[in-house]
């Protein structure tokens, strides 16, 4: 799985320029628009969406399927894949994290670190599921037919979150007050549910991304 690694990171050296522009973009929206959260979540996003031009590389002049030539199992493949994801992803969140504090605690009076440094791990929690959603929707369909399904599944997540609103109305149910009420449970026990609902789709996503290399025909 090392060696996948190492391959994985050395193609981002084709990708200096976009790196560059991600930096740019990046230092544009947090002078302009002075913020930060958004500049957080943007690097963040984008960086973990990495993965997903690892696999488009892969997939490249069915180079998958030299790769299974080697001494990798289809299980180590999906493991790497995921931890390729989750490296890119905090470096850069870490990065964009540490940059935006400093520049929220020089122009900010009222600047709360710990309050701003929750808020920006609930950005990164948001960008691993986002993630998460990805991965095997890639594996499964590729580069093509991978962005039409993408949105399809946004799509439906949207029309199941709806359907599950209405339907708790027909029962009496107060989704939004039940929201509201998380609030008052303070910081550190809402980040620990959101954690915890962060592993549950991560390990999910791992699941139905193994079940799928394992059938897959190269």
């Amino acid at each position: 799985m090392l060696g996948l690694l190492i391959k994985d990171f050395k193609l981002l050296k084709n990708q200096k320029a976009f790196f560059m522009m991600l930096i740019g973009f990046a230092l544009f929206f947090l002078v302009i628009n002075n913020d930060p959260i958004f500049v957080v979540a943007y690097v963040t996003f984008l960086s973990c969406l990495f993965v997903v031009s690892s696999i488009s590389y892969d997939e490249y002049n069915n180079s998958n399927v030299f790769l299974m030539t080697l001494p990798i199992t289809r299980k180590e493949y999906t493991i790497e894949k995921y931890t390729f994801g989750l490296l890119i992803g905090s470096c850069s969140w870490v990065l964009a994290t540490t940059l935006t504090t400093v520049y929220s605690y020089l122009n900010m009076s009222h600047f709360q670190l710990i309050e701003w440094l929750g808020t920006c791990f609930v950005m990164l929690l948001i960008a691993l599921i986002f993630m998460s959603i990805v991965v095997p929707v890639q594996l499964k369909f590729g580069q093509t037919k991978g962005n039409v399904a993408m949105i399809l599944c946004m799509a439906a997540i949207a029309a199941i979150g709806f359907a599950g609103i209405k339907v708790a109305e027909l029962f009496g149910i107060d989704i939004f007050g039940i929201i509201d009420s998380l609030s008052t449970m303070g910081s550190a026990a809402l980040l620990v549910m959101i954690l915890a609902f962060v592993l549950v789709c991560l390990g999910i996503s791992y699941s139905i991304s193994l079940q799928i290399m394992r059938r897959k025909q190269f």
